[in-house]
């Protein structure tokens, strides 16, 4: 499969998810599924396209996909699987494993990654504390005009005083 089509049917997907279509957005990203296309991957981690599907068994295969997604390093996906961990989501919480994803989403760009990180760096969550790492990250996000990443800073600056 070319470029275009991958886009297109990544587009297709989306477009559908968004309408509540689950089904064809599953058909549109199937092939896509197969060849572990990342952003596929993540996409298809997000819904369930089958109402035979149990709750419990949409989670195993979204957490699976998920962490697929986030191994081939798709970063909305390390994102949300640190997102998982931070919360206990799908998973046991983890802050080690949380910090591991925001750090690796964070590497690739990932804005509230970049946040999430710094602020682990900062707490010591984690991770081993390093405050000056952490608030410049989290500066470098509110540089970028991150309304949250700005009051976030602030109020670090100040329990740094």
């Amino acid at each position: 499969m070319d470029n275009k089509e991958r886009l297109q049917r990544l587009v297709a997907a989306k477009k559908n998810i968004e309408v509540g279509d689950y089904g064809v957005a599953s058909n549109d990203i199937a092939p896509l599924v197969t060849q572990e296309d990342p952003e596929a991957l993540f996409l298809s981690s997000t819904f369930s396209a089958s109402a035979e599907e149990s709750d419990s068994d949409f989670e195993a295969r979204s957490f699976k996909l998920l962490r697929r997604a986030a191994e081939l390093g798709f970063a909305p996906a390390m994102y949300a699987l640190a997102v998982c961990y931070a919360t206990g989501d799908l998973v046991d919480q983890s802050e080690s494993e949380a910090a591991r994803w925001y750090e690796a989403a964070a590497k690739v760009g990932h804005q509230s990654a970049k946040l999430h990180y710094g602020i682990a760096l900062f707490n010591g969550a984690g991770v081993t504390i390093d405050r000056p790492a952490g608030l410049a990250l989290i500066r470098e996000v509110a540089n970028v005009g991150d309304p949250t990443a700005a009051e976030v800073l602030a109020d670090l600056e100040k329990q740094r005083d």
